[in-house]
């Protein structure tokens, strides 16, 4: 879930003049949208519940933000609460994560697929032939000279590691 909200919050990492032009394309569209349904439902806010609003949907990017008010208008004849607006935003995150999912689970199909029909190992058998490899790479990595001075600094290290552990 953390992963479609960052999709979803404002980007990070860029400068304050992006972020401020970021902002006000988010409250404009925000303003856009509150003015359509109150057009629709009849309802007029105050500047106080227009500030609520500003505060709350900020952070969300303008497409989002006009996508749960259409949902909304299309579910309601009323005027939306602000836990309605972002509770369709948290489902349509949601449905973008499975999307996304759905998504990854088609493409490893596919990949699957060409490489059974290329003769080429996949699934497990490719697992376990690329663990196979990896363990003869790290067999054949010589392994340092264990000296008397280097089994001593070993012992050592071990039993400090022992005292820490327990202390």
């Amino acid at each position: 879930m953390q992963h479609q909200q960052d999709k979803l919050a404002r980007p990070q990492n860029v400068n304050s003049a992006i972020e401020k032009s970021y902002s006000a394309l988010s409250q404009a569209m925000l303003m856009r949208m509150i003015d359509r349904a109150t057009a629709m439902t009849g309802k007029e806010l105050t500047p106080a519940e227009s500030q609520l609003w500003k505060a709350q949907f900020a952070k969300y990017p303008p497409q989002v933000i006009q996508a749960a008010f259409d949902a909304h208008a299309m579910q309601s004849e009323f005027f939306p609460k602000p836990k309605e607006i972002a509770d369709l935003i948290a489902q349509q995150a949601q449905k973008d994560k499975l999307d996304d999912s759905a998504a990854m689970m088609e493409e490893n199909r596919k990949t699957r697929k060409r490489l059974a029909a290329e003769g080429l190992p996949h699934g497990p058998a490719q697992f376990g032939g690329l663990m196979a490899k990896l363990k003869e790479v790290v067999k054949s990595i010589p392994a340092p000279e264990l000296t008397s001075k280097r089994r001593s600094e070993l012992k050592e290290k071990v039993a400090e590691l022992s005292k820490e552990k327990v202390g």
